[in-house]
């Protein structure tokens, strides 16, 4: 078995049972890493330990998953960029700080991430924006600073995390702003058909 084999067996037992959110949730989980991990293959230079990374760059933020485990089946190298691939800000860990405060904390850490990290951080947003369906239905209440879903937080996010990390390669930074209008596209059209079901 080849080690892409082995990983994304690997990641798809610890996804068990996780599904995508924003409008895909009959959708598996694994199918947004493999997917990531497939742009990455693409790019020029990249390296099987991206491919891998890519792959596993979810498992520390969502699964029981150690980093020890990444090691022993797939190496330091690995493990260390699914290290830097996992927000270190979370709610959990900085439960003083509101999601604004703690964005801001992790786009400075993630200036500072490998250049490796940078293009799997850049293929994992524009997968993410290119695959959000917003809901034709009002969310709840304000989400933060007038936003009031989550696909229209995500793309004021997005402007941050690429001026972080937009350097890494620049066709993919490309690729992120057409996948950003198309989330624009869809928000529009998803707000419109609310307002006409109320007209």
């Amino acid at each position: 078995m080849n080690k892409r084999t082995e990983m994304i067996r690997f990641a798809t037992e610890k996804h068990q049972g996780q599904f995508r959110k924003f409008g895909l949730e009959t959708v598996p989980y694994i199918v947004h890493p493999i997917e990531v991990s497939i742009r990455v293959a693409l790019v020029p230079g990249a390296t099987e330990a991206m491919v891998l990374a890519a792959i596993a760059h979810d498992l520390l933020e969502d699964t029981l998953t150690t980093r020890d485990e990444i090691v022993e089946r797939f190496g330091e190298t690995v493990a260390s960029l699914v290290v830097e691939l996992t927000d270190h800000f979370d709610a959990e860990s900085h439960p003083d700080f509101n999601r604004r405060e703690r964005k801001a904390m992790e786009n400075h850490r993630q200036a500072t991430m490998s250049s490796e990290a940078k293009v799997i951080k850049l293929a994992d947003v524009e997968n993410n924006l290119r695959n959000m369906i917003p809901s034709d239905k009002a969310e709840a209440g304000e989400i933060e600073g007038g936003v009031t879903s989550f696909g229209e937080l995500f793309l004021k996010e997005k402007d941050n995390i690429l001026e972080a990390i937009g350097d890494a390669d620049a066709l993919l930074k490309v690729e992120v702003l057409a996948a950003s209008e198309g989330l624009a596209g869809r928000i529009k059209i998803a707000k419109d058909a609310r307002k006409a079901r109320k007209a």
